[in-house]
């Protein structure tokens, strides 16, 4: 049979080979991702690689997926053309299995390719002919087409074009395709380009991507040299880059500073296991930027409008530094394969500015309209910008790629060098110390750093001078290019040659440099005291010198001083347990160079902050510890429960610490019994260890201790008890269950929300297939889930849905909701609570708590009540359709207050969303540990319902063996382990002992189920102990050794709605999904962290999803 005819018989398609590794590929390129790849099955023998390398190129086009480059060999010799591969993230993104192509398409795109190729190459040969000769710098010798490109590859890195220096000289060119790339190695050559021709050398070279990012050239950084470059440099020069910017600015710098300090302080993993600072330090990169350019900032981290921000700023540096698209750059005849490359990037550019348009850019505009026009009228950057546009001197592009440029060039390029610094100063303990001990001798103890204080500290100086020679964040600095030809140490320099100066060879090169490679920054006051950062020397040039240097140097220096200078005189920086340093591998871009691992820190608290406290807590711990003296004379002696011995003052603080979670009170009850007292400072608290002392608290003597303990965090939160959770028990306690119980907590409530439910977790299901990562490296689903738990609630609530995990008011209200768990839940206001005398230390963290609890009750009423309100159908003549309605009602008739209705709505935000999530969450991370207990899960539904039949809420019945796995994690792995904290509000009595007023009761619930005197090998996760042995025990707290809800009068309600949605939820990933662990891993951690008195799992699981074939 002829080629032609089995061509005929068997069509070419592209399909995705069994195997990694085609035919075309002798042996495994080294990608960090294992990409998809394409071959051609058959493989027709008269079909050159060209044609391949062309189809799937013409195939990647068709999408919006950037075509990547060659794979191109490492080792000499080269690879044959025919081993030539093109990797393709086409079948990965559409999830294509085969496609067809015609062997005529082939065919003919072969000849027709042939035919161009040939036609170039001749081209390329006749215009060398015919061209004049010129004389060029040296080089690697290229080939027709690629040039060097095939030798040199994509990553023109700094040290990579060392190598090449050394060969070639410090002046070298490079041919890749069809640009011309002149790299500079030495200083004189380096103030030939940037000084004295620094008008010939001065425009910048731009390429397929920045052309997109830039408007080709409507902002200031990546515009060509001539009238339009020197316009916006003027404009720009008196709002961003003179000392009175900086004099008027220091103030909010210092600020932003000292609030990076605070949140660590704040953070209780910064000083133990450490914390990876750079979110905060972007948060403060982008609030001092913000300041200048619109006096605006962000709150927090999770802000929406700053995320939004962060992720298109974050994709514009990706792709504009990514080497993906350098095929196209450099050989032009490829462009076309770039299309969906650059349809990627227009979308972005475009989504970019249309934030920055509408959220700063007008809305300074609206501001600025009613501002005065005198000196008072332009208060920050972008005022005078939108002045010279409505002068005329620029248009409304232009504006937005100022503030583009603004936006990539100071705040990465300057957090990348405090990165830097940090990472060298934590590596280098003992230059650490002797920058602090400067601090504290120049300065003072405690006395915080100042821009006015820099040029007091030079050793401080000499540190940040250090990192930006060895790490420096734009080591080529940003490329040169020569409009016309040019003369460079005698050689020809092409018009448009990309000029790149290798500014950290410059600074690194040992033929100019004492030990380079050392951070040593006591060169900068020994060999290299002239040295400075501006380019007075041309061995160092971190900002470039000249015409095109960096302004923005102006701001750099005093942000970078001031940040460093704060962090290291309030913080010993250490690396985290384990390592002896942190990790300072490289990563670069197209002309950049960040660290490739944010580093992790420890970051103890200065022993200052101490020292400074001592005399007037010296002071107040005597006054104390006098007047408990005369209390104790004048008091009545009490029998109280047995417990470790109380110190004055602090009681058992010192002993026992702030976390009093559930395994460590096991440790005391192991030694004091199972009813045991702990004073801690003026509080004191009663452990509850045993099946029978907790049936006497919240059953016999339930109203005794049926209060609710608050404290002066909590008290904020609920408005002083305004709430039903945190009330004290009584008429209010009483009133508030009542109106709260038919809207939220019985059956008909479950009947009227569980097709919502189920709606809920299919959609969870539906959107996880679709996730091309869930099947393979694995997702974390929380954050799925946890819109389902939101819709789930707001459902019951208000009959509304959030329609995706980015809208904006579910943004608000999680990043709310988020703040006031971890301001309650914290155990860093203790202190304050505890020993009252040192609650005015508290203010800050205290004025914090009511600043999230007012912005948060405002968004409830705005956004929900009040819109409720609203809806005439919010008050229907019949019964009432959602839970507000109730609430409403209840208003409406004088029983409680607008107060009270957004309380209740607080209480349904905390205690019924997180709780149900964690539980799921726990639930699914321990059938990933158990796939046993997952495959009999799997079988039972399949054998009960029928394959493919889903669970709804009146099957959970049903499932026996599902009901037994929801009983186990709310056993094992108990959301609220010691329960909600009960008080009694007078003096009482149990098992014989004294119970003082006011004592927080703490039942240890988590303990009362996992006691291996009353369960059997409580430590595994074991259904089957509910079908078995305690197969009559309940979650509704039958039986006192199992209380995950509670009991008695305060016991949480809430158990009605969260059992069938945790079966609904469960049910249906599991019989849905295989749910392994990622790969490279045999389980999922499950790590424990704890609240005041919350448990939830410390990372949230990457787990992989794979649909089961049903």
């Amino acid at each position: 049979m002829t080629n032609e005819n089995k061509l005929a018989a068997s069509p070419p398609t592209f399909t995705k080979p069994s195997s990694l590794y085609g035919r075309y590929l002798p042996s495994p390129p080294p990608f960090t991702q294992q990409p998809s790849l394409l071959h051609l099955s058959p493989t027709p023998t008269h079909l050159t690689p060209l044609s391949f390398f062309f189809a799937v190129g013409f195939l990647n086009s068709q999408t919006n997926q950037p075509l990547p480059p060659l794979i191109k060999p490492s080792l000499s010799p080269p690879l044959l053309p025919q081993q030539l591969l093109l990797l393709s993230p086409l079948a990965v993104k559409s999830n294509l299995t085969t496609v067809h192509v015609s062997p005529m398409d082939l065919l003919l795109l072969e000849k027709s390719l042939i035919a161009v190729f040939a036609a170039v190459v001749l081209a390329t040969v006749i215009s060398k002919l015919r061209g004049k000769k010129l004389k060029l710098p040296p080089g690697p010798i290229p080939i027709p087409i690629f040039g060097n490109w095939l030798q040199v590859g994509d990553d023109l890195n700094h040290r990579n074009l060392v190598d090449y220096a050394k060969k070639f000289g410090d002046l070298f060119l490079l041919r890749m395709g069809q640009r011309n790339l002149v790299v500079v190695s030495s200083p004189n050559l380096t103030k030939e380009v940037l000084h004295t021709q620094g008008v010939e050398f001065g425009s910048r070279t731009r390429n397929v991507v920045f052309d997109i990012f830039t408007g080709k050239g409507q902002d200031m950084v990546f515009t060509v040299y001539g009238e339009h470059w020197r316009k916006m440099r003027r404009i720009m020069t008196v709002p961003f880059f003179t000392n009175k910017v900086v004099q008027r600015n220091r103030e909010g710098w210092e600020f932003e500073a000292a609030s990076v300090v605070e949140d660590v302080k704040k953070n209780p993993d910064s000083a133990t296991k450490g914390i990876v600072l750079r979110k905060r330090l972007q948060l403060m990169m982008y609030n001092n930027m913000f300041r200048i350019m619109f006096d605006r900032r962000f709150e927090s981290e999770d802000d929406p409008l700053f995320l939004r921000l962060k992720a298109l700023n974050g994709e514009r540096s990706r792709l504009a530094q990514s080497f993906e698209y350098n095929y196209g750059d450099f050989i032009p005849i490829l462009r076309p394969f770039l299309r969906g490359y650059l349809r990627i990037c227009q979308d972005v550019k475009d989504r970019r500015l249309a934030l920055l348009k509408k959220y700063f850019v007008d809305e300074r505009k609206q501001i600025a309209s009613s501002k005065p026009t005198g000196s008072e009228g332009l208060k920050c950057a972008i005022d005078h910008i939108i002045e010279a546009q409505q002068k005329g001197e620029i248009n409304e592009d232009n504006v937005l790629y100022i503030v583009e440029n603004i936006n990539v060039a100071a705040i990465e390029t300057t957090l990348w060098s405090i990165e830097w610094g940090i990472a060298e100063l934590v590596n280098h303990p003992e230059i650490q110390s002797k920058l602090r001990n400067e601090i504290d001798t120049v300065l003072g103890p405690g006395v915080q750093i100042t821009e006015p204080e820099l040029h007091k500290l030079p050793y401080l100086q000499a540190v940040i001078k250090e990192t930006l020679r060895l790490r420096m964040a734009i080591p080529l600095l940003v490329p040169h290019m020569n409009l016309n030809d040019a003369k460079l140490a005698g050689y020809d320099i092409p018009a448009e040659s990309k000029i790149l100066v290798n500014a950290w060879w410059l600074a690194n090169n040992p033929e100019s440099w004492k030990k380079p490679e050392e951070f040593r920054p006591e060169r900068f006051f020994e060999e290299e005291a002239h040295v400075e950062a501006n380019g007075n020397d041309f061995r160092y040039v971190p900002f470039g010198v000249g015409r095109r240097s960096c302004p923005g140097i102006i701001l750099a220096l005093p942000i970078l001083g001031i940040t460093i200078g704060r962090l290291v005189q309030n913080f010993e920086l250490l690396p985290p347990p384990g390592q002896s340093k942190v990790d300072t591998s490289e990563k670069g871009g197209q002309f950049s160079l960040h660290i490739l691992n944010h580093s992790t820190i420890v970051m103890k608290p200065s022993i200052m902050d101490l020292l400074l406290l001592e005399k007037p807590l010296i002071a107040v711990f005597l006054a104390v510890v006098l007047a408990k003296m005369i209390s104790k004379l004048c008091s009545k002696k009490l029998k109280l429960p047995p417990g470790p011995i109380p110190i004055p003052v602090f009681g058992n603080w010192l002993e026992v610490g702030n976390d009093l979670n559930h395994r460590n009170l096991v440790d005391y009850a192991k030694k004091f019994g199972d009813l045991f007292h702990l004073r801690m400072g003026q509080r004191d608290i009663v452990i509850i260890s045993s099946p029978d002392l907790a049936k006497e608290v919240l059953q016999t003597q339930g109203v005794e201790f049926g209060s609710r303990y608050r404290n002066i965090v909590y008290d904020i939160f609920t408005g002083k008890g305004q709430d039903m959770v945190f009330t004290v028990y009584g008429e209010h306690w009483r009133k508030m269950r009542r109106i709260m119980t038919v809207p939220f907590f019985t059956n008909k409530v479950v009947q009227q929300n569980r097709e919502g439910w189920e709606f809920e977790a299919a959609s969870v299901v539906e959107e996880v297939k679709k996730n091309p990562d869930a099947a393979t490296k694995g997702i974390v689903v929380r954050k799925r889930l946890q819109l389902m738990m939101y819709n789930n609630m707001f459902r019951v609530m208000f009959g509304k849905r959030f329609e995706s995990e980015d809208d904006p008011l579910l943004l608000r209200l999680k990043f709310l909701n988020g703040e006031r768990s971890r301001l309650t839940q914290s155990f860093e206001y203790n202190y304050g609570d505890f020993i009252p005398i040192l609650r005015p230390f508290l203010r800050g963290y205290l004025k914090i708590c009511q600043d999230v609890k007012e912005r948060r009750l405002a968004l409830f009423k705005k956004y929900f009540v009040d819109e409720r309100k609203e809806i005439p159908s919010a008050k229907p003549t019949g019964s009432v359709k959602y839970a507000i309605d109730h609430i409403l009602e209840a208003e409406e008739k004088g029983e409680i207050n607008a107060d009270n209705v957004l309380y209740i709505v607080e209480n349904i935000n905390v205690a019924a969303i997180e709780t149900t999530l964690w539980s799921i969450e726990w639930g699914i991370a321990e059938l990933v540990n158990h796939p046993e207990i997952q495959s009999k899960l799997k079988n039972e539904i399949d054998t009960v319902l029928g394959p493919g039949v889903q669970v709804t809420e009146p099957d959970l019945h049903k499932l026996p063996y599902l009901q037994a796995v929801l009983k186990e994690t709310l056993r094992l792995r108990m959301g609220v382990p010691l329960l909600v904290p009960h008080m009694n509000l007078k003096d009482a009595k149990l098992a014989g002992y004294d119970i003082p007023a006011e004592s927080k009761i703490l039942v240890n619930a988590w303990w009362l189920a996992n006691n291996p005197e009353s369960w059997k090998k409580p430590e595994e996760f074991r259904p089957e102990r509910f079908l078995e042995e305690e197969a009559h025990v309940e979650a509704n707290g039958n039986d006192f050794r199992y209380l995950p809800f509670g009991v008695g009068r305060r016991s949480c309600p809430g158990i009605v709605l969260a059992l069938p949605i945790l079966g609904i939820t469960i049910g249906r990933l599991v019989q849905n999904f295989e749910l392994p662990p990622p790969p490279g891993q045999s389980k999922v951690d499950t790590t424990e962290i704890g609240g005041q008195f919350s448990l939830k799992i410390l990372n949230h699981s990457t787990i992989v999803m794979k649909p089961r074939a049903v």
